[in-house]
């Protein structure tokens, strides 16, 4: 049974579906939590977590995913998976949304107040508070899971169609040279190049839907990510972050 029919039974009560999905997906939350754990460790141990802790929250941040998936968005269950296992992890070593940063109730203790009034070492909130950079190192953590779970589906895509076909798809998305520099490099003419890449792209759709339709809702949020707003709070709106970096990586002429 898919993980998206498990997860349409879960939303409907089923409790051993539940069991059956989680089962279904432990390797995948698995490498998630080590992932996340091992890049932020320093936080996880002031925050009092251990490897054991990162564990427990497969299964609830499995239940929620299904609880939240919604089959009309077009995106798999994977996608809502790994969204919501980052905010369980979010939440189990105390890292905070912009939103909670502001929520009244959030400051309404007092930083040196004892965690726990019979703890003995007398630990105060203001030891577990994250670091200004804490959030922005689980979304550098979380963009560099994201793009290699990407690279590695591509790859699978890749080693289904034409070994000449897809050295040049690499070539050209992977590597970023231009068509006329791998008809040079490789000593075919440049119709016979521009052929290939578009075979290889058809056969892509082909061959590699399956694998890849989990990322097309991620990757269409990310577009948009930089384009509301409040775009100014991330460093300027996506037009003006494609400008920026298309200055720096444009050859200066002498």
């Amino acid at each position: 049974m898919t993980n998206e029919e498990l997860a349409a039974r879960v939303k409907a009560g089923d409790k051993e579906a539940a069991a059956q999905l989680w089962e279904q997906n432990r390797g995948l939350l698995s490498l998630m939590g080590w992932r996340l754990f091992s890049a932020l460790y320093d936080r996880a141990q002031a925050a009092g977590v251990t490897w054991e802790d990162v564990q427990q929250i497969s299964f609830p941040a499995c239940v929620s995913a299904a609880q939240g998936y919604d089959p009309q968005a077009g995106a798999k269950y994977a996608t809502y998976l790994a969204y919501h296992y980052r905010r369980e992890f979010a939440a189990l070593v105390g890292l905070r949304t912009e939103r909670q940063k502001r929520e009244p109730l959030c400051h309404a203790g007092s930083l040196d107040a004892p965690i726990d009034a019979e703890d003995a070492d007398g630990s105060t909130r203001a030891e577990i508070v994250p670091d200004d950079d804490a959030a922005a190192q689980l979304a550098a953590v979380d963009d560099r899971i994201w793009t290699q779970q990407l690279h590695d589906a591509l790859e699978d895509g890749l080693q289904a169609i034409d070994a000449g076909q897809a050295n040049i798809l690499r070539a050209r998305y992977f590597e970023g040279r231009t068509l006329s520099a791998i008809a040079t490099a490789s000593g075919e003419p440049l119709h016979a190049v521009q052929r290939a890449e578009q075979y290889g792209l058809r056969a892509m759709r082909r061959h590699g839907k399956r694998t890849l339709e989990q990322f097309r809702a991620e990757s269409i949020s990310r577009a948009y990510r930089y384009t509301g707003f409040c775009a100014w709070k991330a460093g300027g709106s996506s037009p003006e972050r494609w400008a920026e970096w298309r200055s720096n990586h444009t050859p200066k002429t002498p």
